[in-house]
């Protein structure tokens, strides 16, 4: 808590952790032990390699993973209020409803209405209805489906601008709040969605 208090995106660092962790940790995810063990081998070999030509660069690419998740879990927060489901490792999700359901507890946090090209900084990942209409869409090619679907104006696009107050307030109720709200019909619609946490990769627990 007093980590992601001070914007360290601890949670994401425990989810990707235990990914990593659990072929260690349960026997039916011991068959991912070889894949693991490669990719510890692989990327702690890069590092050293680069470690060899620069501490400094090795500190900086650190700095940038943290800024990536941190990137990740803004957009990601505010991108879904489907319902949420505590379930054991070998239980399956129940269905969530159709396609109606699905928009309309999906949201497009657009970077900006006025300049679009910021919205390239992220690879149009904000663009999240339209993606969630059609996935197989690449992502320079969403705008324009977005632009068809919904127009101008649409009620599942929540500005950026209005979800850094709410990001900010709930860095820490977000990691155990049961219900992470919603956008509401009030000029700052943002003000009563929490957010939802640690779903950037859609790890599990």
């Amino acid at each position: 808590m007093a980590l992601e208090w001070a914007y360290v995106p601890a949670v994401e660092l425990l989810m990707h952790g235990q990914v990593i962790a659990r072929p260690c940790l349960r026997r039916s995810q011991q068959h991912h032990l070889p894949r693991v063990g490669a990719m510890i081998l692989l990327r702690g070999s890069l590092l050293v390699v680069l470690g060899s030509y620069s501490h400094k660069a090795v500190l900086l690419y650190a700095l940038a993973v943290l800024i990536e998740l941190h990137v990740l879990n803004f957009f990601d927060s505010f991108h879904h209020t489907f319902q949420q489901y505590h379930i054991a490792s070998d239980e399956r999700i129940p269905p969530q409803g159709d396609r109606a359901y699905e928009q309309a507890n999906t949201y497009s946090n657009l970077i900006s209405r006025r300049h679009p090209w910021l919205d390239l900084l992220v690879l149009n990942f904000t663009y999240h209805n339209a993606h969630h209409h059609r996935p197989s869409v690449p992502w320079w090619r969403l705008p324009a489906l977005h632009l068809s679907l919904y127009g101008e104006a649409t009620s599942a696009v929540l500005p950026v601008s209005k979800l850094f107050r709410s990001w900010h307030q709930n860095r820490v109720r977000r990691v155990h709040a049961n219900d992470y709200g919603a956008p509401s019909s009030e000029s700052d619609r943002a003000a009563t969605f929490i957010g939802a946490h640690g779903v950037s990769f859609l790890t599990v627990v």
